[in-house]
């Protein structure tokens, strides 16, 4: 209430908050003509990961300073380096905070889901799968078909059999999320 009062006495062009109660609270309070939106419209989007194209000479200079954030990545955040002439992949590495380090390729082996790697190459399923060894918490989003499940099974089982982990609880939230089929049986009355 503090902020909104103050921002009601600044006589603000804009109002923005990523708190949502607050901004509800603004919404009300403030007058109409001061917009209040969230952060989600001035930030980009939150991949996990970058693409960037470049050339063989800026590949060099990025060989020469491997603890040098130049492309801005978070703490765990990865990088793909392209071509940018071919768009092919020149190099994956993953910013640890205080240099670029090598991804982990190694597959995931578990007796029940035999031996997994990224299907044909897929760039992104390497990201995954180094993000399940490197991680303690991991988050897959994509289209259907794409290997989450099967990824994070496959790696779940593996720890199973090896006794680092006692259970697997795997839940699903019955609400489907905004532009997603809802899944699961859905039971109607005769």
């Amino acid at each position: 209430m503090k902020i909104i009062a103050c921002a009601k006495q600044v006589n603000l062009d804009k109002f923005i908050t990523n708190d949502l109660c607050c901004r509800n609270l603004a919404r009300i309070i403030l007058p109409s003509f001061i917009p209040v939106e969230g952060y989600e419209n001035y930030l980009p989007e939150y991949t996990g990961y970058k693409e960037i194209y470049i050339d063989q000479d800026e590949l060099i200079d990025f060989y020469e300073e491997p603890m040098k954030n130049r492309f801005t990545l978070y703490t765990n955040e990865y990088l793909i380096l392209r071509d940018k002439k071919t768009k092919e992949v020149l190099d994956v590495r993953i910013w640890d905070g205080e240099s670029y380090q090598y991804i982990n390729s190694k597959p995931i082996n578990s007796k029940w889901f035999g031996k997994i790697n990224a299907y044909k190459g897929d760039i992104y399923q390497k990201l995954a799968i180094d993000s399940l060894y490197r991680n303690q918490l991991t988050v897959f989003r994509g289209k259907s078909g794409g290997g989450k499940s099967l990824l994070g099974l496959s790696y779940l089982f593996s720890l199973l059999e090896d006794n680092k982990i006692d259970k697997i609880y795997i839940f699903c939230n019955p609400v489907a999320t905004k532009d997603a089929a809802k899944l699961g049986l859905v039971v109607r009355p005769k």
